[in-house]
């Protein structure tokens, strides 16, 4: 009955259960069993990425403006990371990265030293992988950003004036994620690709037999250089953990192993011992490695909120997702589709780490605040096929958009 009621009325009903889910989440930061100082990191993790949806929803005021600069943007943001990863493979990693962005290659050696020094592992590589771009994990926050405002700006292709230097950044994006090769940023962005296109690949079967073939190129790819690439010393680890996901031999993966045996079993142990949730200055992840007594950081953002906030937490998050899903349904089938990708992508992603929070979680809840929006402060998203000059192209996208 609440998704039929939903499908009826404009966002208003969406912002009344986002301002209930932020009311509960900020009570949490005066938990007295806690440390005021640990609970407010949470306003940080977790309030502000969700206030970003009121940022969304003012950006369909000016959509147009706002794309076609986010477009020109974009260009020096892929091309950093673009040059940082050459760097690191052509002239021996942390040192060729020096030998162009000197700030970063200092940056990751003050972090490694202090790493070496206390003892706290870091994830800045994986095996010999580069995974820095700023701060702890921000390198696969990074590729997830761009990744999804690369695809954000493709949905909205037709609103954007210089398409040349769209399909410059959408090619850098491409070379960019090929050499990443970090398994949670590719996952992520295949599902949200695959679901987003998933009506143009059933109605249009050239476009099927096309992604058939790219799929049996990557698979061709992986399986035949498997030797080269899993004996490789820089990509060696990233390749042999994309496998065991997308053979599902998880068993095989250490990282996935403890999470599933250990923390996420200890997890919910002393979530179901603590309805009311633990308080969520013992998980928000800017406490990892501050030394706050009882610190537990789950890998699992549903988790996260069942710890943090007790089981009224979880539901209520879950009932932010499962609104925002239904006002998805007003959308155009591509508006739609990216939607149903983007909380798709994020959800399996939030199975085994917590994409939700910090700055990853912050452009998603942009990007959704933007398309729960879409319908009702701009022009109907019809229009959009009116600056289409070519008559079949505006017919094709009508009835696709439609």
């Amino acid at each position: 009955m609440l998704v039929v009621a939903l499908l009826h009325t404009r966002p208003t009903l969406f912002v009344f259960i986002e301002f209930s889910t932020l009311t509960l989440f900020s009570l949490y930061i005066f938990d007295p069993r806690n440390p005021f100082r640990n609970n407010f990191l949470s306003l940080k993790d977790i309030i502000l990425p969700i206030l970003a949806l009121n940022i969304g929803f003012r950006l369909a005021n000016y959509r147009e403006s706002i794309l076609n600069y986010l477009n020109i943007i974009f260009l020096p943001c892929i091309l950093y990371g673009v040059i940082q990863v050459l760097s690191f493979y052509l002239w021996g990693g942390i040192p060729g990265i020096g030998r162009i962005f000197p700030w970063d290659a200092t940056f990751v050696n003050q972090i490694l030293a202090v790493s070496q020094a206390t003892g706290i592992p870091n994830n800045y590589f994986q095996g010999s992988l580069l995974r820095f771009f700023g701060t702890m994990n921000a390198f696969v926050d990074y590729q997830v950003t761009v990744a999804f405002l690369g695809c954000f700006l493709l949905l909205n292709r037709a609103m954007i004036q210089r398409k040349n230097l769209l399909y410059l950044n959408v090619i850098l994006l491409t070379v960019f994620m090929s050499l990443t090769f970090d398994r949670s940023p590719l996952i992520m962005t295949f599902i949200l690709i695959a679901v987003w296109q998933l009506p143009r690949l059933l109605k249009r079967p050239k476009y099927l037999l096309a992604g058939f073939v790219c799929l049996i190129l990557v698979a061709s790819f992986l399986y035949f250089g498997r030797d080269f690439l899993r004996n490789n010393p820089i990509v060696g680890e990233g390749y042999q953990r994309l496998i065991n996901i997308l053979t599902f031999n998880l068993d095989l993966d250490a990282t996935t192993n403890m999470r599933k045996n250990e923390i996420w079993v200890q997890s919910l142990q002393i979530a179901l011992d603590n309805p009311m949730g633990i308080g969520i200055g013992l998980v928000t992840p800017t406490g990892y490695g501050k030394g706050i007594p009882g610190f537990f950081l789950p890998h699992n953002n549903f988790l996260e909120y069942y710890l943090g906030y007790g089981i009224l937490g979880l539901v209520f998050f879950l009932m932010l997702l499962i609104t925002m899903l239904a006002y998805f349904t007003r959308l155009p089938v591509s508006y739609r589709f990216f939607g149903y990708g983007l909380v798709a992508s994020f959800c399996v992603m939030s199975m085994f780490n917590m994409p939700f929070t910090t700055r990853i979680g912050f452009f998603f809840f942009l990007i959704a605040g933007y398309l729960v929006d879409y319908n009702y402060r701009a022009s109907e998203p019809v229009k959009i096929s009116a600056i289409i000059p070519d008559a079949d192209s505006k017919a094709e996208n009508l009835s696709y958009l439609s």
